[in-house]
């Protein structure tokens, strides 16, 4: 008997919004993830935690209607109680265990095979989307997607996304020698918030 599990993908999750993440790359990432799932060699597929807090019933059951006869659902919150699903049967298994097939949490999404009682972890081919919070120019390792979270100026914020990162917060580049002189003497945070004040009052200025 060789039981694969997929381990909390949560296809449709509100995590999958967040910054720096791009909903639909993430999804995208996450069906990759699923539709290889499907296609290994296994007498059955469980998938525990299948869909996130945003996944609709429509969405749900289209997603579903390309499973096979023996995928088996674990799903913790009941989203799926009531839906009359395709080739799909509800199940209360759970797993005690810390890998995860999500790659908002991990940069190496993996499954879990068990096969005659042994467990094997399996690899997925896709790479993880995992946030970083970064502070300098480090590179990037594989499966994360970095961003600094702090005030930049545009052409600091340039100089990040060069590296692949996104950035939260811009403000413009000092333009004149006083906000020159204060960004010697203030903090990133601080002299953005100044270039921030000057351009709200010279436009208010003009109304």
């Amino acid at each position: 008997m060789k039981k694969i599990y997929l381990i909390g993908l949560k296809l449709f999750d509100s995590k999958d919004a967040e910054f720096p993440l791009q909903y639909e790359q993430v999804t995208n990432v996450k069906k990759q993830i699923f539709h290889e799932f499907l296609r290994f060699d296994a007498d059955e597929h469980v998938a525990i935690d299948l869909f996130g807090d945003l996944a609709l019933p429509d969405q749900i059951l289209q997603f579903l209607s390309i499973a096979p006869r023996d995928l088996k659902i674990s799903q913790n919150d009941g989203i799926l109680i009531g839906l009359k699903l395709p080739n799909v049967e509800l199940v209360d298994e759970r797993l005690e265990t810390e890998i995860s097939s999500n790659p908002v949490l991990t940069e190496r999404p993996v499954f879990l095979l068990i096969e005659d009682d042994k467990q094997r972890i399996v690899e997925s081919s896709a790479k993880g989307v995992v946030p970083k919070l970064l502070e300098d120019d480090e590179n990037l390792e594989d499966g994360t997607v970095g961003y600094v979270a702090g005030f930049v100026t545009n052409s600091e914020a340039e100089r990040v996304r060069l590296f692949d990162k996104k950035v939260a917060f811009v403000c413009r580049d000092p333009k004149d020698s006083f906000e020159k002189r204060m960004g010697e003497k203030l903090s990133k945070q601080a002299i953005c918030s100044l270039i921030h004040l000057i351009d709200f009052c010279e436009v208010d200025r003009f109304l």
